[in-house]
């Protein structure tokens, strides 16, 4: 089975709007400790830095999303607001890149959506990958306030 991606479905203005948040910041997390520790490197070089390839499973990703995306185009035309499907989409490529597991998309378990993601929101997306049950832990948040989380199973390896 291929990874979920929605880079992979054909869209006529994928040319012209941006599909990706803005990162500005990738920090790595201690497992029992919820407050970040260091940032990383530069926000454009974070997600190709092979030096932020380590053994960490838990990392806070502070995200802009620009009123630009693609995905607020008619979801909803008086009202936009960020897809859920997007969330899930963004959680899977960053992780997928971070922790470079090697698995494929199988369930999604406990997904909640809590609060509406709008246009030109500064928000932290935390990971933390369990290799032992290739499950992605993931929730959109910012001052205390969970706008989404849950967990992605992937089939079994890493």
């Amino acid at each position: 089975m291929m990874p979920l991606t929605m880079t992979s479905i054909p869209h006529p203005s994928i040319a012209t709007a941006p599909l990706w948040p803005d990162i500005k910041a990738i920090r790595h997390m201690a497992p029992t400790d919820p407050s970040p520790t260091s940032p990383s490197a530069a926000p454009s070089d974070q997600l190709n830095n092979s030096a932020l390839i380590n053994e960490s499973t838990h990392i806070a990703v502070d995200l802009h999303i620009p009123d630009t995306l693609d995905h607020f185009t008619g979801h909803f035309p008086q009202y936009p607001v960020l897809p859920g499907v997007v969330q899930i989409d963004w959680a899977i490529g960053i992780a997928h890149r971070y922790f470079l597991f090697s698995t494929s998309f199988k369930a999604l378990e406990n997904i909640k959506f809590q609060a509406l993601i709008l246009p030109n929101t500064d928000i932290t997306l935390g990971l933390r990958w369990d290799k032992n049950k290739a499950a992605l832990h993931f929730s959109y948040s910012k001052n205390q306030r969970t706008y989404s989380s849950g967990r992605i199973i992937f089939s079994s390896g890493s």
